[in-house]
């Protein structure tokens, strides 16, 4: 007898998380002031716990504070992925001390990368990702790992990148911005823009930018299932 295995899409937000399956919402929660991220998602995946234990998978889709994205250069003496990742860890360990946020310690993947060229690297804070394994272990739900905005996003281009071009992950409470220029990614930013309209959104960010031409790629959030669009320039 097979058995039927249910994989939940777990998007979390700063004001809110939802509960997706095969990209149909099935559940959202609010999430309240002085609520723990622990505390909120044991409240919306208690009612999937599954029947047999670990039958059932969970995967996260992150956008919280808890992420932060940065470029890192290949630099001369770098001589493997693993030593590149290193380098871009000594970095974030710099600007969490400088912050006066010592113990924060974060783990690191590379988002996108090619040899001898600069990556785009996330980072996670490893209390969090300690959280999210935690509640999966506690509710018997096998862990399917993170998924950042950039992933979503990445994933239908990563084998052919552009060589020139901006990547915008929207969402209600911020707007995540990755340049690529000559082949290279060129910044990761975060930004919080007061305004809720899309055109005006990327109207700032085409301003900040510089690249009012290039092609975009945008990732948004709605209600049912992640949208990605292409634009061939933040005039449209």
């Amino acid at each position: 007898m097979l058995l039927h295995i249910n994989i939940w899409q777990c998007d979390i937000w700063p004001h809110m998380i939802r509960i997706r399956r095969n990209s149909q919402t099935l559940t959202t929660h609010t999430r309240l002031v002085g609520e723990t991220l622990e505390m909120s998602l044991s409240t919306v995946l208690e009612q999937y716990a599954p029947a047999i234990p670990w039958r059932d998978a969970v995967a996260f889709y992150l956008d919280t504070q808890e992420i932060t994205f940065l470029v890192q250069p290949w630099q001369d003496g770098i001589a493997s992925p693993t030593e590149l990742r290193r380098l871009a860890h000594y970095r974030v360990a710099e600007r969490f001390s400088q912050n006066a946020h010592p113990d924060v310690d974060q783990i690191l993947q590379l988002e996108a990368y090619a040899w001898q060229r600069t990556a785009l690297v996330a980072s996670l804070q490893q209390r969090c990702w300690q959280t999210l394994i935690a509640v999966a272990r506690r509710l018997r739900l096998r862990f399917s790992g993170v998924i950042t905005p950039f992933q979503l996003l990445l994933q239908p281009y990563k084998k052919a990148l552009p060589e020139m071009a901006l990547f915008v992950c929207l969402s209600q409470q911020h707007t995540r911005i990755a340049i690529r220029r000559e082949n290279n990614w060129l910044d990761a930013c975060t930004l919080n823009l007061p305004n809720p309209t899309r055109t005006a959104k990327l109207e700032i960010i085409s301003q900040l930018s510089g690249m009012k031409n290039c092609p975009c790629y945008l990732l948004d959030m709605p209600e049912d299932k992640p949208i990605i669009t292409h634009l061939s320039g933040l005039h449209e």
